[in-house]
């Protein structure tokens, strides 16, 4: 459907108006995140990436961006679907010469939740392409008790805000 809707970059009126599309979440909670998190065996078995490289919602995600769409990546626990939000853009950036880093950066794609993300690789290359990211203390409480599973080194994950900020994320 984002292909055959193209740009709707401007409609709307007062009343209404278009400030993204989305296909809802790109993994869920945990156990059920997308990430690159070393647990044992079964805690992986239970990931669940909704959005993984060549699947329908990739496409789909490929096709908004190619249709000037700005797309909302809405819910993300994991970093590891993050990573392959922003192969996304990096691949539409190559493919069409019309959509360049200030482009993909206007868009100000946004994040909701940084339940176990962003990572500390991941800041520069969020900060790069422009992303907004929705960070809620409640994911403090919420991914803390997983600590157990994915170990206490990986605390640094959860809602990091200062270290968002200190890169230049917003």
């Amino acid at each position: 459907c984002f292909t055959r809707k193209g740009d709707i970059a401007g409609l709307g009126d007062k009343y209404f108006w278009n400030i993204g599309v989305t296909l809802g979440g790109i993994d869920a909670g945990p156990p059920q995140i997308c990430t690159t998190m070393e647990a044992p065996p079964e805690f992986k078995s239970q990931e669940r990436c909704v959005l993984e490289p060549g699947n329908d919602y990739a496409k789909a995600i490929y096709a908004a961006l190619m249709s000037h769409l700005r797309f909302v990546v809405n819910h993300d626990y994991g970093d590891k679907t993050m990573d392959y939000v922003m192969d996304i853009m990096d691949q539409t950036m190559k493919d069409d010469p019309a959509i360049t880093l200030d482009y993909i950066r206007s868009l100000r794609v946004t994040s909701d939740h940084c339940g176990f993300y962003p990572r500390k690789e991941q800041l520069d290359r969020m900060v790069k392409l422009g992303m907004v990211i929705s960070c809620d203390s409640m994911f403090v409480n919420r991914s803390a008790p997983w600590l157990t599973v994915y170990g206490a080194k990986n605390a640094n994950r959860i809602a990091p805000i200062k270290s968002m900020l200190a890169a230049g994320l917003m």
